[in-house]
């Protein structure tokens, strides 16, 4: 999962439901194997799903990067259908699919893709990792939800973006990373900060934000729609406008206050996305892989890969990791940044 020279989103990381707990501010996050087992009735609802997908496996300057808003809808039985919203290559018609959800989180879908979904049912992540569809991807829902206002956004949240900057151009463009911090004020108003970028000018910007009571989250005026959790301590926003020149997917993360490392405990599985080349036009290839962390509270970890789109499964590897009481997240065996949530559940 890890590789030096590599630009790589990985959303969202989530608790696995056999997992133990974390700390934090949320004392649920404490919960036992037998009150937290899963089924197909945790995913029950409509979710907006917002996806980056590569159209081409392994092949170096080949393919290009492509984003779709889809709303997905599961019966809680097993059955989903999707129709797309938004597409930076024009929306396409909708389906349908079967998924399973086993005890611990663990969703599969009648298409093969395997990913894994929170306790509480109110977001997933999932990614496509077999070469053989000539297509990698990582998708990332979060449930919509009822009564939510401008005032459910309040406060600063990290934000990490995957983005390429030209859309539907074979051999074109190159891949890249962003790690912002992003304060809205409740009323309507956000200013974006650049923390670190793998390419490019370091950037902020002030702009305006709505949502809408099923937390549909409009940025600028619409040029970026996305998705907010019922709680307001996550959202998720895909840029599908083709007039800019570029597609990306970004996931925030509010910052908490008096977190530690013994707020990361538990078996998390995280789904991941990235390209082997940072900052070189016509070069690289995207890759997609699933992996289990395993955090044990006192800032050790061990990684496990469970699939990945091209390459052979590494063998499990530890090393060491910290959390801030804001909730920055460090690994310390490779220097990634991110953030966790206040509960240590993603």
């Amino acid at each position: 999962m890890i590789r030096i020279g590599a630009v790589l989103l990985g959303c969202m990381l989530i608790l696995s439901g056999c997992g133990g707990g974390g700390g934090g501010d949320n004392s649920t996050a404490s919960t036992s194997a037998s009150t937290n087992q899963m089924s197909n009735a945790t995913l029950n609802g409509t979710y907006i799903v917002n996806q980056y997908m590569d159209d081409e496996v392994g092949i170096s300057q080949g393919g290009y990067s492509l984003t779709n808003r889809m709303e997905m809808t599961f019966d809680g039985a097993g059955n989903a259908s999707f129709i797309e919203l938004a597409s930076s290559t024009g929306v396409s018609p909708g389906g349908s699919s079967t998924y399973s959800v086993a005890v611990d989180g663990t969703v599969t879908f009648g298409t093969g893709d395997v990913g894994i979904v929170a306790a509480d049912g109110n977001s997933l992540s999932w990614s496509d990792v077999d070469a053989s569809d000539n297509a990698v991807a990582l998708f990332v829902g979060i449930k919509k939800g009822t009564g939510l206002s401008n005032a459910t956004l309040n406060g600063t949240y990290v934000v990490n973006t995957l983005m390429d900057d030209e859309v539907g151009i074979t051999q074109g463009g190159y891949t890249m990373t962003i790690r912002g911090e992003m304060t809205f004020d409740g009323a309507g108003n956000v200013t974006a900060v650049d923390l670190s970028r793998s390419a490019g000018t370091m950037d902020n910007f002030t702009t305006t934000y709505s949502v809408s009571s099923d937390g549909t989250l409009t940025l600028a005026g619409g040029a970026y729609i996305g998705v907010v959790s019922q709680g307001g301590t996550s959202f998720s926003i895909a840029d599908t406008n083709l007039s800019d020149n570029m597609v990306a997917v970004s996931v925030g993360m509010k910052k908490g206050s008096g977190l530690s490392n013994a707020t990361l405990n538990g078996t998390y599985v995280v789904n991941a996305i990235g390209d082997d080349e940072v900052g070189l036009s016509q070069g690289g290839h995207t890759a997609a892989s699933r992996v289990e962390m395993t955090a044990d509270g006192s800032g050790n970890v061990t990684v496990t890969e469970l699939a990945k789109t091209t390459g052979t499964l590494l063998s499990s590897w530890s090393g060491t990791y910290s959390v801030a009481a804001d909730g920055t997240l460090t690994a310390g065996y490779s220097g990634e940044m991110g953030a966790i949530s206040s509960d240590g559940r993603s």
